[in-house]
């Protein structure tokens, strides 16, 4: 585990959200001592260490949450009115530019924030934002892209908000969605939306009632996180899914004397590897979990304390 630091000017906190294949890493520093939530997103590389990828306008919260592979980089930043900030906006920013080259992406049609979470190798990124049709205090997800805009990805039959977090090349995208059953509305299910904008319902954990999905690979495999109930224990377990075998407890597919708990599932790459969090020994550990055949047993490895 290595220690990337933080902004200059006396940060003291920071975390990374985001890799790409060219080992630049995004995220979110602060950069006064001792913090007070004032943030700037960032990218680190081995060569240059930590760069300062700027504002939209307002110095005091940057966030960055995810890179491609041209280093674009998809987060939420405050707007004017300053100090403080009126509004967030998601953002795109290109590392290999000045300082100062961050683009915000609008928000949908009569809302008034939006925050970017993902982004693709074509640069199409998504996230969620506040809308007009929107109920109060609800969200939509969106895709936004350079030709099109940003564009609303709707909710589940008679839902009230739906989040976008992840995305693949081929345009697939995860979150999640509430919706309507007889009238009632239910928790948010997880949910992918394919290039059409067709939204499927990846269901939930058995017992539970609950789900959300945060990351895609390419072979449309999907991770995130859910509820559960099995008659003596509860809580939120870490699941995969696949369009062949629906969703899975992931800790249904580790060796069950391992001693872990694996919670939540945050990103899967395209061999299958999946990074997340859970609890080891009761103590709460990041995890790689790596399928058989990739030259490991299958087990969750321990990537440090969280």
């Amino acid at each position: 585990m290595q220690d990337l630091g933080t902004l200059a000017g006396g940060g003291s906190y920071s975390y990374a959200a985001g890799i790409n294949l060219g080992g630049n890493v995004a995220g979110t520093s602060d950069f006064t001592q001792p913090f007070m939530g004032n943030t700037h997103a960032f990218v680190w590389n081995e060569s240059s260490g930590m760069h300062d990828l700027g504002t939209l306008g307002c110095p005091n919260i940057t966030g960055a949450n995810g890179v491609n592979a041209f280093s674009e980089v998809v987060g939420v930043s405050t707007i004017a009115p300053c100090p403080g900030g009126g509004e967030y906006r998601a953002f795109i920013a290109f590392f290999a530019t000045p300082s100062g080259a961050m683009q915000s992406l609008g928000t949908l049609p009569g809302g008034s924030f939006s925050l970017g979470f993902a982004i693709n190798f074509f640069g199409h990124a998504v996230g969620y934002a506040g809308c007009s049709p929107c109920s109060y205090g609800a969200i939509h997800a969106f895709l936004w892209t350079k030709q099109e805009g940003m564009k609303d990805l709707g909710t589940f039959p008679g839902g009230t908000s739906s989040e976008a977090r992840g995305i693949n090349s081929f345009d697939f995208v995860v979150g999640g969605s509430n919706f309507q059953t007889g009238g009632v509305l239910q928790s948010e299910h997880a949910a992918i939306w394919n290039k059409t904008g067709e939204l499927t319902d990846l269901g939930v954990l058995p017992g539970g009632n609950s789900s959300i999905a945060f990351g895609i690979n390419d072979r449309n495999e999907v991770v995130g996180y859910g509820n559960y109930a099995n008659g003596y224990s509860s809580g939120i377990h870490a699941f995969i899914w696949s369009k062949e075998r629906g969703m899975q407890d992931l800790n249904e597919l580790i060796p069950s004397n391992s001693n872990w708990v694996l919670t939540a599932a945050q990103a899967i790459n395209q061999r299958g590897q999946i990074v997340g969090y859970g609890t080891v020994n009761q103590q709460t550990h990041a995890f790689l979990l790596s399928p058989h055949g990739h030259g490991d047993s299958g087990e969750a490895k321990d990537e440090g304390d969280e």
